[in-house]
């Protein structure tokens, strides 16, 4: 039976109608349905949470991307001094200035010297002796910063006419630490390495006849304190009334402030004058507070024979050798000899190490301007002595010191064989000499191991006050303050090859280590802060409230942060410690 157009168009509505009632009647029972009304839910949260999801990681990701370029330029500042990053890219190495090169060195220092650094006091302290026509003198500085950067002090003193420079003294937590010679290029290097470490190093170089540069970094930021001292062997100068002086050390250039007057405190056994002097009991005390701009014409006399002869031991020699000096004209002129000498032979042990001093210190020049380099710095190492050829530098750690080949031994001496040391004479022009590691090592011929002997005390029972100078027990023939200045020599280190290379390697993998927690720590802090500020809270893989997560987040990135420093107060615990023997 054919079904007409009507009936046709009747069939269609009537399935419509029942299509609809039928679907509506399914969306009413499934939308009753927890189910469904969970997955919509997801769904909704889901579409909300997209963008600020994105904006999360983005944060995540633009924190691992700040401490990672952080990270390299650190592994940049410390490539000489053995870090190893492998996954550092060279293309990062020109972001801060290189150490190594003399164009990076001089930007640090430039940095770091621009302000003033305040003096809160400067002393000087020492003994005259008048019998020999020598001094012993210390200078110590206690410097402040002020500013809210760390600084570098920069210092250039004028010395006394062919005087030497014996020491360096540098206070790091208090406790004083003596300073490693060597030749100019190794102990820049050294203390270059170390400073933009922001750690605690001291370099003493000599830049002309009597001319030495200090540099002392990093006085911290915000009232800092770094405590210094150096220590001079003068000889007694001719003036041209007749009358014998010694001439005091004074500041041509620096970028100190000084916040009080230079105190001067001076002791002798005989009548000694300048500006200002009393005697009690047979010791003579010169005391004096000046501007520091007037020490250059501070002079201290003294009354010395006019013809003398006398003789003591040279130190540092193995076997014994003597100084035989003789005093013409008011001069005093010195010179080696093998065996005692037949003139009157003093056993003043200080006396011994300020006349040796002053013999090695015109060595040195010698011959070093007769081309022997190795020679001439063979000779400052021993005898612990600032040069045209050699300098000073104190480090923080005595890990340092081994890293940077550098040490602190007292006790080396010279054969018969090495530095003849005929009569000397003033070394005419001046060649700031760099010698490198090898050289320096080749040098070392005719050196035997042993002590230069107990050092006899001075004056002992003389009371001078708290401000007086320690006149017993110095050491290298020098004269050191009472009380809380004595000088301790801490730490000395004597660790082999084997040592260093293997701490070297463990340093460096704690580093990559730590630089990776570091990295991973700081970005993952950075996305659950995101969280908390824009998705109320963590909901993967663990739901927290918006509270929990900020809290959670800042303990992940503070405990990441401060994860290099961590172990590298570990590590310089287990170096203190000789845990790596």
């Amino acid at each position: 039976m054919k079904t007409t157009n009507e009936e046709l168009k009747a069939r269609v509505a009537e399935l419509e109608n029942t299509f609809h009632i039928d679907a509506k009647h399914d969306l009413e029972y499934v939308s009753q349905n927890p189910y469904y009304r969970f997955a919509s839910g997801q769904a909704r949260l889901a579409a909300k949470s997209r963008m600020p999801k994105l904006a999360s990681i983005t944060c995540g990701l633009l924190a691992a991307s700040v401490m990672l370029f952080s990270t390299l330029n650190q592994s940049n500042q410390q490539q000489q001094y053995g870090s190893f990053l492998p996954f550092a890219s060279p293309l990062w190495y020109s972001a801060v200035p290189d150490p190594h090169t003399i164009e990076g060195a001089a930007e640090i220092h430039k940095t770091m010297q621009s302000g003033t650094v305040n003096v809160s006091k400067s002393t000087i302290t020492g003994i005259i002796d008048s019998e020999t026509m020598t001094a012993s003198l210390y200078w110590t500085f206690i410097l402040k910063n002020n500013n809210s950067t760390d600084k570098e002090a920069s210092i250039i003193i004028d010395l006394p006419r062919n005087s030497a420079l014996s020491r360096a003294t540098l206070w790091i937590n208090g406790v004083a630490q003596e300073a490693a010679f060597s030749s100019n290029t190794q102990v820049k290097n050294a203390y270059d390495s170390i400073v933009v470490r922001h750690r605690d190093p001291l370099l003493v170089t000599q830049i002309a006849p009597n001319r030495i540069k200090i540099l002392a970094a990093p006085v911290t930021a915000n009232g800092g304190i770094m405590q210094f001292r150096i220590g001079i062997t003068a000889p007694a100068e001719r003036a041209d009334d007749g009358h014998n002086f010694v001439r005091l050390p004074s500041i041509v250039e620096s970028n100190l402030k000084f916040d009080s007057q230079q105190d001067i405190h001076l002791n002798s056994l005989s009548p000694i004058s300048g500006v200002g002097t009393s005697e009690q009991s047979g010791i003579y005390t010169l005391k004096a507070n000046i501007p520091a701009n007037e020490m250059n014409q501070v002079r201290i006399k003294m009354d010395t024979p006019s013809a003398k002869s006398f003789a003591t031991r040279l130190t540092h020699t193995s076997p014994p050798e003597y100084i035989e000096a003789n005093v013409s004209g008011g001069k005093l002129k010195l010179k080696r000899v093998k065996n005692p000498p037949n003139c009157e032979l003093l056993t003043d042990d200080n006396v011994a190490f300020r006349l040796s001093n002053l013999w090695a210190r015109q060595e040195i020049e010698k011959l070093a301007v007769s081309g022997d380099i190795n020679e001439a710095c063979n000779v400052a190492n021993i005898y612990r002595i600032v040069s045209s050829v050699s300098g000073a530098t104190v480090l923080e750690e005595n890990f340092d010191y081994s890293n940077n080949g550098l040490n602190r031994d007292q006790y080396r001496t010279i054969g018969h064989e090495a530095s003849t040391g005929s009569n000397f004479t003033h070394a005419v022009g001046f060649v700031p000499y760099s010698a490198n590691v090898n050289s320096v090592n080749q040098g070392m011929r005719g050196v035997a191991i042993g002590a230069p002997g107990p050092e006899a005390p001075v004056l002992q029972g003389a009371s001078f006050g708290t401000a007086a100078p320690m006149l017993q027990g110095a050491t290298n023939g020098t004269i050191g303050p009472q009380g809380a200045d004595a000088t301790v020599i801490m730490g000395v280190n004597t660790a082999g090859t084997v040592r260093v290379n293997n701490l070297v390697l463990l340093e460096n993998w704690l580093n990559v280590i730590a630089s990776t927690v570091q990295i991973i720590g700081v970005a993952l802090a950075a996305f659950m802060m995101s969280e908390a500020a824009l998705n109320k809270g963590l909901k993967a893989p663990v739901q927290l409230s918006r509270v929990k997560t900020f809290w959670l987040a800042l303990f992940v990135g503070t405990s990441a942060y401060f994860t290099p420093t961590g172990i590298n107060a570990l590590m310089a615990w287990m170096r203190d410690m000789n845990l790596f023997s």
